[in-house]
């Protein structure tokens, strides 16, 4: 189900005789927590706990590092799965992938991910339809990304992604030899290494663990598909979080409305700036959750930040919701 259906049926409807409850992997956590949020804190955490434990596999490493990219990515600003399947990260000068001590890298007016001059990332909002809404109501501001994740998503981008790039050509190369087929050929070999997509999947589950069929197509270069980075998140809801199944990538945009209803004294407008739609419509979805009052234990509108994205110039340059709560 796409997003904006989720949101169409959130009041409930008929499957199998039983009531869908879209919120239903993260409505405990809403109910529980002042701040929903901490949940992908408490994510975040597992996963440096679990690179700092880590050892002698780089590839291991490499997808913990992009996971760490992932949620702290998702921590900012909601994505639709499709949005971050096909997000790109293209440096004009090829070179440039290699070089992770650069502040700065130029990158082509097609990428998704582009750097400033200080340092910062930032996610071009026209590359795709970004955020939790119609085609009808896309918006145009581009997104930046909090600094307390430029370390995580250089980290990735510049280094770690190369390792899982290399492990996805190699064991292309290795079951190609088993099938007796032709290995890769140069170009598609440079394809994979130049790859633009920035989440790569697993090459264990891309290419060992799929059909013949499926790996006759494989060339190495595609994106992850959304099914697949839902499946990641619902991995570190599993591992990381006690008692959650099925956490979606969807549902951490769920958790950020939440916060901002639950903290904000103008949450619901926040909440709507958030996740671009109509004020009305997200007071009639999230009616059930507990808005602000004077007597919440709360961190403030200026602490938190989520309102950057409601469009108020004033806090477009704040931090995620995650560094707020860390504080």
């Amino acid at each position: 189900m796409g997003t904006q259906s989720a949101f169409d049926s959130l009041r409930g409807r008929k499957m199998q005789g039983k009531t869908y409850d879209p919120f239903g992997s993260v409505r405990p956590f809403i109910e529980e927590r002042q701040h929903p949020v901490t949940v992908l804190l408490d994510i975040i955490r597992g996963i440096e706990t679990k690179i700092s434990r880590l050892g002698g596999n780089p590839v291991k490493l490499a997808l913990l590092k992009r996971d760490l990219a992932l949620v702290k990515l998702i921590s900012a600003k909601p994505f639709r799965p499709s949005d971050l399947s096909l997000m790109t990260f293209i440096p004009k000068d090829e070179s440039d992938l290699r070089r992770h001590e650069k502040i700065y890298v130029e990158t082509e007016d097609a990428s998704s991910i582009y750097m400033k001059s200080d340092g910062s990332f930032w996610v071009r909002s026209s590359s795709t339809v970004i955020g939790m809404a119609s085609e009808g109501h896309a918006r145009t501001q581009d997104i930046p990304v909090p600094e307390a994740s430029w370390d995580a998503l250089r980290d990735y981008l510049f280094t770690e992604r190369q390792v899982i790039n290399r492990a996805i050509k190699d064991a292309i190369n290795r079951r190609r030899i088993e099938n007796g087929w032709p290995l890769l050929s140069p170009q598609e070999e440079q394809a994979i290494a130049h790859c633009p997509y920035v989440f790569r999947p697993s090459p264990s589950r891309y290419v060992l663990r799929v059909s013949i069929g499926a790996f006759a197509r494989i060339r190495g270069a595609e994106p992850m598909f959304p099914d697949n980075l839902n499946g990641v998140v619902a991995s570190m809801g599993q591992q990381y979080l006690v008692g959650c199944k099925n956490l979606s990538i969807t549902a951490c945009g769920y958790l950020m409305a939440a916060e901002c209803i639950k903290n904000f004294p103008r949450g619901y407008e926040i909440a709507a700036g958030l996740l671009n739609l109509p004020e009305a419509k997200v007071r009639k979805l999230y009616a059930w959750v507990p808005s602000y009052n004077d007597k919440s234990q709360h961190l403030g509108e200026h602490h938190l930040g989520l309102e950057s994205f409601s469009g108020n110039k004033k806090f477009r340059e704040s931090d995620s919701a995650i560094e707020g709560i860390a504080e």
